[in-house]
């Protein structure tokens, strides 16, 4: 599905990796781009969160994300329930690494095989994750399970904010050799077209 300018095309079905160290970017970049889903594909969404759902649906409406203003809302800290609330066609995973990040190998593996199962059967996956909670071989199967990366990141120039994604990898489309400046408003996910030199 194409999404936005500048972003290449997403696709359908699958596990997307939306990263990001020290930041909270991750959930309103998923949440902009599911209500996308909502609205071109008429995708149901379906939100794992260890938040409150109030504070989940004040991002939404922070945004104004009509499309997904109903959508499921389910709270858990608890990886072994994960697999059960994943019912939806789009599933945002918000804290996908806070989940995990005790849990074993193979609790792991576990649920990389139930996400292949469920991403065989058309659904779609966003898992919020933070790398610097997981070691190098947690971080590892993220990155090999996931058919697309997105690597945010935030850096401030004295009293202004840049805001950068990286498309590390997205399925269907070549190496994306380009970082994306962003902005967040009202408008949603609006790209920074632009031109800069030097």
């Amino acid at each position: 599905m194409k999404v936005d300018q500048g972003l290449p095309e997403m696709p359908d079905n699958g596990i997307i990796t939306i990263r990001e160290e020290d930041g909270d970017m991750k959930t309103s970049i998923a949440l902009i781009l599911a209500n996308s889903y909502a609205k071109e594909l008429d995708y149901r969404v379906n939100v794992i969160t260890g938040r409150s759902k109030g504070a989940v649906s004040e991002d939404i409406g922070l945004y104004d994300l009509s499309e997904i203003s109903g959508c499921n809302i389910a709270n858990t800290w608890d990886p072994v329930d994960i697999d059960s609330l994943l019912i939806s066609d789009l599933n945002i995973v918000e804290n996908f690494s806070l989940l995990f990040v005790e849990s074993g190998f193979k609790e792991m593996i576990d649920f990389f095989r139930f996400a292949e199962s469920l991403k065989e059967s058309g659904k779609l996956i966003f898992l919020l994750h933070n790398p610097s909670i997981f070691n190098s071989r947690q971080n590892f199967i993220v990155d090999s399970f996931s058919d697309g990366i997105f690597h945010l990141a935030t850096t401030y120039e004295g009293s202004r904010v840049r805001r950068n994604l990286k498309v590390i990898r997205m399925r269907g489309v070549y190496p994306y050799d380009r970082i994306i400046t962003y902005n967040l408003s009202s408008d949603g996910f609006v790209v920074d077209t632009r031109e800069r030199h030097g």
